[in-house]
């Protein structure tokens, strides 16, 4: 009878000290791979909702917000889109015409562009069905017809439609960025 013994404690714990010590570049790579995800779903969804609604980026950008959290081992993050209507005067110089106000090709029937007594100048129109209240005089004597409200623009539709669509492939690009933070922890691992 042949008897074979071999004592692999030394090397296994070397093995697991390894191991022990590649577990914060680990950690650091899911979190990176993480916060990557989140940016490139902020930046995709913002690009095609941009050219959906042909809105300039940086209306869409201010809207978006991310926050990671940590909790018992886990990462998470949470991403939340503004879907409130935007204000015409966000799209950029408004001019003023017989007809309204155009603004990047965008024509708004009936409005005006007008600065308020406090200083906030935007694009504005008048309520309609509402004449039940009489024609006033401002202070510097120009009479006016109240009441008024700011153009806005809806996005909501549009919005939650490419959020969900790219909400699909969150998982996949998620996958996809974690193998390349690991390539590289595994390349670069002292």
């Amino acid at each position: 009878m042949l008897g074979l013994e071999i004592d692999l404690t030394s090397e296994l714990r070397e093995f697991q000290q390894e191991i022990e010590a590649s577990l914060p570049k680990i950690q650091n790579a899911v979190r990176r791979a993480v916060e990557k995800t989140a940016k490139w779903f902020e930046v995709a969804t913002t690009r095609e909702l941009g050219q959906a609604l042909q809105f300039p980026r940086k209306v869409l950008t201010v809207r978006f917000r991310h926050r990671f959290t940590s909790r018992d081992q886990s990462r998470a993050v949470n991403i939340w889109l503004g879907i409130n209507p935007v204000e015409a005067r966000h799209l950029g110089k408004g001019r003023q015409t017989k007809q309204g106000v155009t603004i990047r090709k965008r024509m708004f029937d009936g409005a005006f562009l007008a600065t308020m007594p406090s200083g906030h100048s935007s694009v504005w129109e008048r309520q309609k069905g509402v004449t039940n209240r009489p024609h006033e005089k401002r202070p510097d004597g120009q009479w006016t017809q109240l009441p008024i409200k700011k153009v806005r623009l809806d996005i909501a539709t549009e919005a939650e439609e490419i959020f969900k669509r790219y909400y699909a492939r969150v998982e996949a690009e998620l996958m996809k960025k974690l193998q390349q933070e690991l390539r590289f922890v595994s390349l670069f691992n002292d």
